[in-house]
């Protein structure tokens, strides 16, 4: 099944830092809700009309994916358990299954092992096979891992499960380990938690940690300490489901991002291993996508015995056949999907002339003015259905909120002879860039049966002077002693949910798919792809948010400015040490640091 494998993180791209400026209090979506005027709660309930419309279409959208998925599944099973014979040695070739050769113990498929029947670590290998899980293979696990004799996957209502069974082994007691990933949603990218399998350690031989005796003179004390392995896979990182309920938001975002790696992970292993096995554990993977196998893996190839040679050539045949479904049962999907957009097309166009006010479209030019930002449309539509997602509102700065007022639309369309697809924000005309519209597109093809983005483009966008919300100016202590240096002010690089529209060049390929930056665009493309564009009605009244906190005070609000953290680089030859602007920017005259800030806000009409 061609899945896309990547998955973001935070808007740097990875784990983030002490940023006071990343959180931001929210309760706009409410307050713009409860001062709704009559007229406009009547568009509100048009508007959940066509949302409720959406939904049926979508639902039997889902319907029709999940039969031909089941149908997929179904005729890949005959060949999954082919293969799963000749690994194990149950038979020499494909086709010559016996119901009492099928049940045979794990203990006897060890011995047949051994003796020079099936192929010997075939997982361990097809595993290794792909970069993105090879880096979690560690040496202390590849003992166990060989005697792992199948992996096998199964969708359940929200989500799916990985089963990884093993022969007996000297490692731990459990036949089988299991992770479980719950999601949301039925589209799949709001994972609501992983579960995965307690593994019952024999004495002395556990693979996750290591007993380490604490430091300090006559200290007999031992603990255990976790260190990295592959069978932590199985002890996956949760998220609380509130996060303003943490106190450290930033430990809380960082787990976040762990368990968005964890869930990537389990899409590859679901994805490119288990349906191309085979492929990964001749290398053939490797020689498409560009790369090579490692050493040991090619010695390993090289030393095969006769007997095994012969099982790998009857798994080579398998294996095509499992790519011909694979290959029908995309094309299906894809015209599924294809109908599936076709058909919210005019519902959409509703949405839109509900939403915005075509006759005072381009009308007038006091930007300024509530009445010029929506006419007779509903306030703010956009910006608050972006802000109600809790992976969106972490990209939208106080800043960034003032141009999204002038959102108009956001929509999504394929991309001709590519699996790729575009992204389009229409714009009013407004006081922060000249463009209407801001695109995204994402160029994607297909190898080994498997999704991948090949290129990412954006938008160059046509700042008006002093308007650019991507940078920001911040005042920088000079390198000299002289205590009558005055700093200097110096134009850095902000997060901004606009950044969004940067290109990411192709220099490297096989750097460029391991870019976090990438995996985060791509993450954040698909959401509003697949959750915001057809679900923005319900976003916008928050009926998309599960357990929604309660409204911060206003004396909260207040108190986000929008601005990022402060950053110190001390080192020998000085002090080069920048400050954001709510950390103490006054000017070198008498401005104090608040009027400072205040006066920035209200230049730029941040206010």
């Amino acid at each position: 099944m061609a899945t896309v494998n990547m998955s973001g993180g935070s808007s740097n791209g990875g784990k983030v830092e002490n940023n006071p400026g990343y959180f931001k209090f929210d309760g706009r979506r409410s307050y713009v809700l409860e001062t709704l005027d009559e007229e406009n709660r009547e568009r509100i309930d048009k508007l959940r009309k066509i949302q409720r419309d959406l939904d049926v279409i979508k639902a039997g959208f889902h319907n029709e994916r999940a039969n031909l998925e089941a149908s997929f599944l179904e005729s890949c099973e005959p060949l999954y358990l082919q293969r799963y014979n000749i690994v194990n040695g149950v038979v020499e070739e494909a086709g010559i299954t016996t119901n009492a050769a099928a049940r045979a113990t794990s203990m006897n498929q060890t011995k047949k092992q051994k003796e020079g029947e099936g192929v010997p670590s075939f997982w361990l290998y097809a595993l290794k096979g792909c970069d993105d899980v090879y880096d979690e293979i560690k040496e202390q696990d590849e003992g166990a891992l060989k005697h792992l004799t199948d992996i096998k996957w199964s969708k359940i209502q929200k989500g799916f499960r990985l089963e990884f069974h093993f022969s007996t082994n000297p490692f731990f007691e459990n036949p089988v380990l299991t992770k479980t990933y719950h999601m949301t949603d039925e589209d799949g990218f709001f994972i609501e938690c992983a579960i995965g399998t307690e593994i019952k350690w024999r004495p002395g031989k556990c693979l996750t940690h290591k007993l380490a005796k604490e430091s300090g003179k006559g200290s007999k004390k031992v603990e255990p300490m976790t260190i990295e392995s592959f069978f932590g896979f199985f002890s996956p990182p949760n998220i609380p489901k509130n996060l303003k309920d943490e106190k450290n938001l930033v430990e809380v975002i960082n787990q976040k991002y762990d368990m968005e790696m964890d869930f990537c992970l389990g899409l590859t292993i679901r994805d490119q291993i288990i349906p191309c096995a085979v492929t990964q554990f001749t290398g053939k993977a490797a020689l498409e996508d560009k790369t090579k196998i490692s050493a040991q893996h090619s010695n390993f190839l090289d030393n095969l015995g006769k007997n095994a040679r012969k099982c790998v050539e009857s798994l080579r045949l398998i294996q095509e056949k499992l790519d011909a479904l694979t290959a029908e049962f995309d094309e299906n999907t894809a015209s599924v999907q294809a109908k599936y957009l076709q058909s919210c097309e005019h519902l959409y166009l509703q949405r839109h002339n509900i939403v915005n006010d075509p006759e005072a479209d381009g009308v007038g030019s006091d930007y300024e003015d509530e009445a010029y930002i929506y006419g007779k449309g509903v306030p703010y539509f956009w910006l608050n259905a972006l802000q109600n997602n809790d992976y969106i509102e972490n990209e939208i700065t106080y800043r960034d909120e003032q141009a999204l007022k002038y959102l108009k639309d956001i929509k999504s369309s394929p991309i001709d002879d590519s699996e790729g697809f575009k992204l389009d924000f229409c714009f009013k005309a407004n006081p922060f860039f000249e463009n209407s519209v801001l695109t995204k597109t994402f160029l994607m093809s297909v190898e080994n049966d498997i999704s991948l983005v090949k290129d990412i483009k954006g938008t160059e966008i046509e700042w008006y002077p002093a308007r650019c919300l991507t940078t920001i100016p911040i005042k920088k202590k000079p390198e000299t002693q002289s205590e009558d240096a005055k700093s200097i002010t110096v134009t850095e690089d902000c997060d901004s949910f606009f950044s969004l529209f940067g290109a990411l060049e192709v220099v490297d390929d096989q750097n460029f798919k391991r870019s976090r930056q990438a995996e985060h665009d791509f993450h954040i493309g698909l959401i509003i792809r697949d959750q915001i564009i057809p679900h923005a009605v319900s976003w916008f009244t928050g009926e998309a948010i599960e357990n929604r906190d309660d409204l911060q005070d206003d004396e909260d609000q207040d108190q986000y400015l929008g601005f990022e953290a402060e950053y110190y680089d001390d080192n020998e030859d000085g002090d080069d040490e920048y400050e954001d602007l709510d950390h103490g920017l006054g000017s070198d005259g008498d401005d104090s640091d608040e009027e400072y800030i205040d006066n920035y806000n209200r230049t730029y009409n941040y206010y």
